[in-house]
């Protein structure tokens, strides 16, 4: 998968926007269903993680598109750490088109889906 969604500090011109910027690629704004939670490592920097949730509430933030990401996802897994597991998500972007990708989510929210 080419995109990615982010919400939090990979966002352009956030603390670890250089993260993407230094694998190349495009943004464009989109928006997922779920709850910001004050939960993760980037909590303490302002930035909550989320939890899916298809009824939750309108999360804005961008799609990333890039051909390197393929190369790139180890490095980004261990960026984002243990808290947060990457995991799929439709998301729409801002002309209404939904595109299917992925999404670096509280990692207790993957566990609950997974209960279900």
């Amino acid at each position: 998968m080419e995109t990615l969604f982010v919400y939090g500090t990979l966002m352009p011109n956030c603390p670890n926007g250089h993260v993407l910027e230094n694998i190349t690629g495009k943004f464009v704004p989109a928006t997922v269903s779920g709850n910001l939670i004050g939960a993760g490592w980037s909590a303490s920097m302002g930035y909550p993680g989320i939890k899916l949730d298809p009824n939750g509430d309108t999360v804005h933030g961008y799609l990333f598109y890039s051909r390197n990401l393929d190369d790139n996802w180890d490095y980004l897994d261990e960026f984002e750490g243990d808290e947060f597991v990457r995991t799929e998500v439709c998301v729409e972007r801002y002309d209404e088109l939904d595109v299917d990708t992925f999404i670096y989510a509280l990692k207790h929210n993957k566990e609950e889906l997974e209960d279900d």
